[in-house]
């Protein structure tokens, strides 16, 4: 009965996903589309990013859905003609909408005939329509504002972080009340006294087990020109700072993801902030020989900031990039993405992209490079539907010309694709790679201490003037790739039980009939 029942357990187990393939999905036109951020809801995969399809002479911002098969069924490009609206957020909330933030240099200060950038924050229906846009900043002449990072909280709210008047901003949001102009959505903003760079994203998580928000973002002129700065707030006392930390070298080091990670049985809530980015102040072999950047991984412990295990991956001589970082407390890993110009079909100058497994406190697991005959970018990934790994870049390689936005379903046996359509001569080639890794040792500080002032802003409503579905314009096309190879999802605890309950099961059969 125990080796039926075990039987039972693995057919279950291999049919959770044997009809599905990885796939490789590009969607765009003979102008340039760039995928961003990814997250998903309702079974559907959301992604953000710019294009120039509506207007060459700047960008616009798109959200694309797309089915778990990789067929995209909304894209939905919303923006002001000649303006640039950069996405560098999204989030999704438990009832089907979804949430871009970024900055737009859209509106001009009364007192300059000059455009400065401006925050924006966007609201859509999980059919890709527009709900809601508002836009904070374009106060003065001087002022450049940017909003930079995102995440929705299970408290019911929306939190948004960016650089206002040159500091880290943290915005508390009522994502239900939509901007008027006599009321607005901002329940707190508040302005830290830390400079935060305008141009790097800001990775944010929310902790339901410590009522806080964590982000990590980059800073300037501490141990060199670009550095770290890792934040933890206290949502319950209006966003009031916990700790704040800082790491560097004497070059460039930036932040461009964070999460957290959890104890094994889930007792305890979060336990580690990670974070993910680049850095050329540390090199793979302890050498100053190289100015190359690689990838960073580092972890600070939750309830002080303290960092430790900081680690570079990456290949001297040649620059890796990091996209962003997603934890699974069901294997205890870490999945990351970028871009790299050390493996893979590198040439003439192209990278790849990239999607690899990281076990906590272990090395790199898997690494798998997506590339072509040009530029591949992996950045935004996502444990989504049916616990798989998906992640959110753009090719030049393929598609219609330009660069196009390009969707990957991936995993550790992640093979070689063809074009389903039989659309372009060359495959999508995936490489296996090894990357070195070493220790690093930067420079770091943790404070309890934070000045910061809560300010008053007035977000105004948005009417963009480009507010259309292209993705059933004759000019808009999606092609797709598959291997041959079932993918392994991310393990989901109540399969890991049962197996090992079957494998605990055939144990004792053994056992009963040796004795």
């Amino acid at each position: 009965m125990a080796v039926i029942a075990l039987a039972a357990v693995l057919s279950l187990a291999v049919n959770v996903s044997a009809a599905q393939t990885h796939w490789f999905e590009t969607a765009g036109t003979s102008n340039n589309e760039n995928g961003s951020v990814i997250t998903s809801s309702g079974g559907y995969l959301y992604v953000g990013g710019t294009t120039d399809l509506e207007d060459t002479s700047g960008l616009n911002a798109f959200l694309s859905k797309i089915s778990t098969d990789g067929i995209v069924s909304v894209f939905r490009v919303i923006g002001e003609q000649g303006s640039v609206e950069n996405v560098t957020g999204i989030a999704a909330d438990g009832n089907g909408n979804l949430y871009l933030v970024g900055y737009t240099n859209a509106f001009t200060p009364s007192d300059s005939s000059t455009p400065v950038n401006a925050i924006f924050l966007a609201k859509f229906d999980s059919t890709g329509s527009l709900v809601w846009a508002e836009y904070i900043g374009a106060d003065n002449s001087s002022d450049d504002d940017y909003g930079l990072g995102i995440t929705y909280a299970s408290d019911g709210y929306l939190y948004i972080s960016g650089s206002y008047e040159g500091s880290l901003f943290v915005a508390k949001i009522d994502p239900n009340k939509a901007p008027s102009s006599d009321s607005d959505n901002v329940i707190w903003f508040n302005i830290y006294e830390f400079k935060a760079a305008g141009n790097k994203p800001i990775g944010m998580a929310y902790s339901s087990y410590s009522n806080s928000i964590y982000l990590a973002f980059t800073t300037s002129n501490i141990y060199g020109a670009d550095d770290v700065a890792v934040l933890k707030i206290d949502t319950s006392n209006n966003g009031a700072p916990v700790w704040i930390t800082t790491f560097g070298g004497e070059e460039n080091d930036y932040a461009t993801g964070l999460t957290l990670t959890g104890e094994p049985n889930g007792a305890r809530g979060e336990k580690d902030v990670v974070v993910i980015g680049s850095t050329n102040s540390f090199r793979i072999l302890g050498t100053e020989s190289y100015t190359d950047y690689n990838v960073f991984v580092a972890y600070l412990y939750s309830d002080d900031g303290t960092l430790h295990d900081p680690v570079v991956i990456g290949h001297d001589g040649q620059d890796d990039y990091s996209g962003n970082i997603v934890f699974s407390l069901d294997d205890v890993s870490l999945y990351f993405t970028g871009t790299t110009y050390s493996y893979g079909e590198v040439s003439e100058g192209y990278p790849d992209g990239f999607v690899a497994g990281l076990p906590v406190g272990q090395s790199v697991s898997w690494f798998k490079t997506v590339g072509g005959e040009k530029a591949e970018y992996m950045g935004g990934i996502v444990i989504g539907p049916n616990n798989y790994l998906y992640t959110a870049g753009y090719t030049m390689s393929f598609g219609e010309g330009g660069s196009d936005l390009a969707a990957l379903l991936a995993s550790d046996n992640l093979g070689n694709m063809t074009w389903t359509e039989n659309d372009f001569s060359e495959n999508v080639i995936i490489h296996d790679a090894t990357p070195g890794s070493a220790s690093i040792s930067p420079g770091t500080s943790t404070s309890t201490t934070l000045k910061y002032n809560t300010a008053t802003v007035t977000p105004v409503p948005w009417d963009p003037s480009t507010d259309y579905d292209y993705s059933n314009s004759k000019n808009f096309n999606t092609h797709l790739a598959t291997d041959d190879n079932t993918p392994d999802p991310v393990p989901e605890p109540w399969l890991v039980s049962m197996v090992t309950l079957g494998f605990l099961a055939v144990g004792v059969f053994l056992f009963t009939r040796r004795h």
